[in-house]
């Protein structure tokens, strides 16, 4: 399965620690209709950690870059677990830069 990754999920030492492994990105992609959203919050001893999700917003002149995944489904399965019940993975089209398209999942803040 191919994911679509924007964020957190993109940081190999984070996805070592948190799910235990770490997959090279495949290719630069960006989805359409889509706003990054962006918090500060205090995490542990961290002041300055930064919680980034999606928002769908509908409209393509809307873009957020990032990068697909080659996940297998057990590497899927640790992602929910990681991602817990504030987040969902939902279908969507990315696309390359010469506007292919590809059908992949990112994980959506319910």
């Amino acid at each position: 399965m191919l994911l679509f990754t924007y964020g957190t999920l993109l940081l190999p030492d984070v996805m070592q620690e948190t799910v235990g492994f770490y997959n090279k990105p495949l290719k630069s992609v960006f989805v359409k209709g889509f706003k990054i959203k962006i918090i500060r919050k205090v995490i542990g001893k961290n002041p300055d950690y930064h919680l980034m999700f999606a928002i769908k917003t509908g409209n393509d002149n809307d873009i957020i870059p990032g990068f697909l995944v080659e996940c297998s489904a057990i590497q899927l399965r640790r992602l929910d677990k990681f991602e817990g019940s504030a987040y969902k993975r939902e279908s969507v089209e990315v696309f390359t830069r010469d506007m292919q398209c590809i059908d992949a999942v990112m994980y959506m803040k319910k």
